[in-house]
């Protein structure tokens, strides 16, 4: 897979939305989906620059932008990317000088946030995101863990996905700041149309246009998780009959009905954000932004 093996005719990515998990990416992808001279493939998270994860193919990765053709921005939006280390130096080496936009969001609520959406998905089956943080230590250094199991290696992660500095690093470096827009979600919440207007500029399409301002992907703890978990498995395992998934998938939306939305406890939302603190710090320095109101 390289460079020479890229026809001129090709359509490719000249925009990606990295990252990161559960920060607002969804919401950005749908609303970018909208706009007339903007294209995003039905795929989200595509992740084809992330080793053994996601699309593999080259050739069935640039299928996905093949009816992009004649938008002026054709990007996408793999999450995976922000965590990987491997993703800004093969997507540069691959994709040259594509745009590069970047969402971050309080760190200690993104992980109860990623906690929620994994169990919700049946891919966590740890009973309370406390467990899950205690258990990520072990889960990092167990090697088979690392391939042999549900979901992307890095979203069982809920702490040290938190940690940007080095992830934003990696992109600064390899792309330069002038190919990188970096928001954060409670702006992208609570002023979207103030931030869907600047990545418009950033992406040179008309600035005018606005989308249907609707939050995507919320998270939300289903009343039993590892039930929740069992279902999935059940379900993701391809050997039941379609009247069967059909129920299963039936008690999977009544458990996350009867579910609760996350909830930090202030002890733990304490404990997190002195966890997180001397990044943030670096952080804040390495993109020029006040982050303060992330320790508070």
């Amino acid at each position: 897979m390289n460079g020479d093996s890229l026809y001129m005719d090709t359509i490719k990515p000249n925009f990606l939305i990295v990252g990161a998990a559960k920060a607002g990416t969804t919401s950005l992808y749908h609303w970018l989906k909208q706009h007339p001279d903007v294209f995003m493939p039905y795929v989200k998270e595509p992740s084809f620059f992330v080793q053994d994860y996601g699309i593999s193919v080259w050739e069935e990765y640039l299928s996905l932008f093949e009816p992009g053709r004649g938008k002026k921005a054709i990007g996408e939006a793999s999450t995976a990317y922000l965590t990987a280390p491997e993703s800004p130096r093969w997507i540069r080496q691959i994709l040259g000088d594509v745009k590069i936009i970047i969402l971050l969001r309080n760190p200690a609520q993104r992980a109860l946030s990623l906690y929620a959406w994994m169990v919700m998905e049946g891919y966590e089956w740890l009973p309370a995101f406390e467990y899950a943080l205690i258990e990520e230590e072990r889960r990092f250094l167990n090697e088979s863990f690392r391939f042999k199991n549900p979901e992307y290696f890095w979203d069982y992660m809920y702490f040290r996905s938190g940690l940007y500095y080095e992830q934003v690093k990696r992109y600064i470096d390899t792309f330069g700041n002038e190919l990188i827009k970096i928001y954060l979600f409670e702006d992208l919440i609570g002023y979207p149309s103030k931030i869907y207007s600047d990545v418009c500029r950033f992406l040179e399409v008309s600035n005018e246009f606005r989308p249907i301002f609707t939050p995507q992907n919320p998270s939300k703890i289903p009343r039993f998780i590892k039930l929740q978990h069992l279902l999935f498995e059940l379900k993701r395992s391809g050997r039941l009959p379609r009247p069967l998934c059909s129920s299963i998938q039936q008690l999977i939306t009544l458990n996350v009905k009867l579910g609760l939305k996350p909830k930090m406890p202030p002890s733990l939302q304490k404990k997190l954000q002195e966890m997180y603190r001397k990044d943030i710090e670096k952080l804040s320095q390495l993109i020029n932004k006040d982050l303060s109101h992330w320790l508070c």
